[in-house]
């Protein structure tokens, strides 16, 4: 009865002893994931911003067409301005509980995917509606050729002095916070809500927090672009908007979170909480067993 004792405050202490461990070296993987993640997103950004500088020199900036084009394009900064700044979020985020903290940074590794979900899906969005011609593609060129008309010929420079300028802004920023069936306030209002909701639920704990960060984040960007870069605004409400339709079913997401393999997309991946807790269980039960094997055999021979 001692043996048996001892053989299982032995497995108990290995238990925990593995999931520490391995919990240890998940907080410090995610943590140099999300360095990695970093420093190769900002190098895309220098490279894409590099081209876009060269580009616009080179460019007709008295063909508005043309200048609707480019300008769609500069959005790809902002975008990988988000994900870094995402990233950056996440590495701050306190991870002060070891003994879950496969648990919890496979939690986070969920939400980090989700959030590149996010700002990718908004950034197919503003080229969309940016290069519509019945939308925001209207709101820009219908100006443009006004003042095109007016002053026989176009030149972006002059147009951006000009009172057409002002009344496009009007009515770019109308169309941006009323285009969905909810202003962007409410929507806002909306995400803020949400940090109200009580869940023991560690993975959608994650996520509703990244969805409050992430608005927070957009909407504070919004009321500042707004007063000098419509196109890094327009970004910026995309971002807040889609926050909102991806929190909508919060309460089910399961995704990767509870994967059982470990799942991978571009530079994110996901490791599987499930596995390092099975292996630490079959690893500790397997030294167990050979320990009292070899005791028994000792038992035996004495």
């Amino acid at each position: 009865m001692r043996k048996k004792k001892i053989l299982m405050v032995t497995w108990a202490v290995l238990l925990v002893c593995g999931v520490l461990l391995i919990s240890y070296y998940r907080i410090g993987e995610l943590d140099q994931h999300l360095e990695n993640n970093m420093a190769y997103i900002q190098q895309e950004m220098e490279t894409s911003s590099s081209e876009l500088e060269e580009e616009w020199k080179a460019l007709d900036t008295t063909n508005p067409e043309d200048v609707l084009l480019h300008l769609g394009m500069t959005a790809s900064p902002s975008y990988y301005d988000y994900l870094i700044d995402f990233n950056e979020y996440l590495k701050k985020k306190p991870r002060s509980d070891h003994l879950t903290g496969t648990f919890t940074t496979q939690a986070d590794e969920g939400a980090l995917l989700e959030g590149f979900l996010i700002i990718q899906v908004s950034h197919s969005e503003v080229l969309g509606e940016w290069h519509n011609m019945s939308e925001l593609g209207r709101i820009f060129l219908d100006p443009c050729r006004r003042y095109e008309n007016d002053n026989q010929g176009f030149s972006w420079e002059e147009f951006k002095n000009s009172d057409d300028f002002g009344q496009f802004l009007g009515e770019f920023y109308n169309f941006v916070e009323d285009k969905e069936d909810i202003s962007l306030q409410e929507t806002y209002r909306r995400i803020e809500d949400l940090g109200k909701i009580k869940t023991a639920n560690i993975y959608r704990k994650a996520l509703l927090q990244s969805y409050i960060y992430l608005a927070e984040t957009g909407y504070s960007k919004y009321q500042e672009h707004k007063k000098n870069d419509f196109m890094k605004a327009l970004v910026d409400a995309e971002v807040v908007y889609t926050v909102y339709d991806f929190s909508q079913n919060w309460d089910t997401k399961q995704t990767a979170f509870t994967v059982r393999e470990p799942f991978q997309r571009h530079i994110i991946h996901v490791h599987s909480s499930l596995l390092d807790t099975g292996f630490v269980f079959i690893f500790s039960t397997c030294i167990v067993v050979a320990i009292w094997i070899v005791l028994g055999e000792f038992g035996k021979r004495v």
